[in-house]
């Protein structure tokens, strides 16, 4: 690709990608606690345009006369084009198997797995030995049920008086 400069820019650019794109889906609430989608997908895709605005002519290309493979920057619109085209065959590809598969699990094994286990952790049952063992699940540290101190002094008013003297 065009040189070294190309892939300071695109390193720079990937990294935003990733960290930006883990934070566009956690906003969104989207279950990827490794990052996979941002890293794969996101970066997968910055790479495949990356390629189609930088290519120069000087890699993948097994010939030394014309045409050579270059990208937008360096005037051939289509094969930036035909990245475009690649980006949108890959993302449908992943994301039909990936659902399908999906669907077929869900409805056949299960993918999800009991409340005790999910608080107790995997490593648990799915390997018998305790992965992380400062992060062992305790009973929560606060209260259940928040009590406002308004609440608190209406109803010790309510509360019915008794005597005195108890015994």
């Amino acid at each position: 690709m065009g040189g070294s400069w190309t892939a300071v820019v695109i390193g720079i650019v990937a990294g935003f990608v990733v960290c930006y794109g883990y934070w566009f889906l956690e906003r969104r609430g989207v279950d990827d606690v490794v990052g996979a989608i941002p890293v794969h997908g996101f970066n997968g895709t910055w790479g495949l345009l990356a390629l189609g605005l930088f290519a120069d002519g000087t890699y993948g290309n097994y010939e030394t006369a014309e045409p050579l493979i270059t990208g937008l920057l360096y005037g051939n619109a289509g094969f930036f084009a035909c990245q475009l085209i690649s980006v949108v065959v890959n993302f449908a590809w992943a994301f039909g198997t990936g659902f399908l598969l999906f669907y077929l699990l869900k409805h056949t094994v299960g993918i999800r797995v009991s409340p005790e286990e999910e608080l107790a952790g995997l490593d648990i049952s799915e390997h018998g030995v305790i992965t992380y063992p400062d992060f062992v699940y305790t009973e929560p540290a606060r209260p259940t049920k928040v009590i406002r101190m308004s609440e608190a002094i209406r109803e010790s008013e309510n509360e019915p008086k008794t005597g005195g003297k108890k015994g």
